[in-house]
């Protein structure tokens, strides 16, 4: 009764809450006195807004607290069901539906994928998705990092945008393929083509991409991994190996070469303190030669 404010609770809105037949006064404080604090607001302004005939129904989703103490979730649904000729709320009926479990498991939901959203959002590695079509959909910020695009730049646009031009200017197969046919079956065992930042720069890039299914769509997510400064210390070390090769190893063979020589006698005879030098320089030399040969195998 809206103009009274009596109330009938039925027994199993009351065993709902953990009250027995009759434990609940039959006023509408019973039931507004146990709705939680922070919930109050916004179920008075979703019951006034039916009660002033604005909406066509009154619902709600709060916290209330059982008799134990304990608050659990529950759907509130109501409607007046008879009015004034002005208008006037008389008589309101109304159902409450226990929806603690839901959620629970919409909390835990909502926690995981803010979980996987922190790893993929902080990731080193870019993570891109696109359809069938090569338009992106979504990436994490280590693309935007890497291309030096804006995330409002990538949305939408094919992924072609990130593969460097051929000379007439249209975008290589390679590149747009390798994500149109998903010739990787496994994130992080593909392989290596170039991208094409957003200044024109050229850049090395490993990439793996996956096939999934969303909803019947056909969607690829691929892994990518600027390897800028893996090409870079693979150049230098190709150039120390050169450099041990042609430039230390060389002349160490001639400075063999020719102690072994001296050792043989091709000069002349050594005394007993030169031929012991010499010995030594001979057997060093050596070892230099073999440490310069171990250092090649590394390769």
């Amino acid at each position: 009764n809206v103009i009274t404010s009596d109330v009938y609770f039925s027994p199993r809105f009351e065993a709902m809450h953990g009250f027995a037949p009759g434990d609940l006064a039959p006023r509408v404080t019973s039931w507004e006195d146990r709705i939680h604090p922070q919930d109050r607001q916004d179920v008075a302004r979703a019951m006034n807004a039916h009660l002033q005939n604005r909406t066509a129904a009154y619902e709600a989703e709060y916290r209330m607290m059982g008799k134990n103490g304990t608050w659990h979730w529950v759907l509130d649904r109501g409607k007046v069901v008879e009015r004034r000729p002005d208008g006037t709320p008389i008589r309101a009926v109304g159902t409450h539906t226990d929806i603690t479990a839901r959620k629970r498991a919409e909390d835990a939901l909502r926690d995981s994928e803010e979980r996987i959203r922190a790893v993929v959002d902080t990731m080193v590695d870019g993570i891109i998705t696109v359809d069938e079509g090569g338009v992106i959909e979504s990436i994490n910020p280590a693309i935007e990092r890497i291309f030096g695009y804006s995330r409002d730049e990538l949305i939408g646009s094919n992924v072609s945008v990130l593969m460097p031009a051929r000379p007439d200017g249209t975008t290589t197969a390679d590149g747009q393929g390798f994500f149109m046919t998903g010739q990787a079956s496994l994130v992080g065992s593909g392989r290596e083509l170039s991208g094409r930042r957003r200044d024109g720069t050229v850049i090395p890039l490993e990439i793996g991409v996956s096939e999934i299914d969303q909803g019947g769509r056909r969607m690829f997510t691929g892994v990518i991994r600027d390897i800028t400064e893996r090409k870079q210390v693979e150049r230098m070390k190709n150039e120390f190996v050169s450099t041990v090769s042609h430039e230390l190893r060389t002349p160490l063979t001639s400075i063999r070469g020719a102690l072994g020589l001296v050792m043989g006698g091709a000069v002349g005879p050594l005394s007993g303190k030169v031929g012991d030098l010499v010995g030594i320089a001979y057997k060093n030399s050596q070892r230099l030669i073999a440490l310069v040969n171990d250092i090649l195998d590394l390769e």
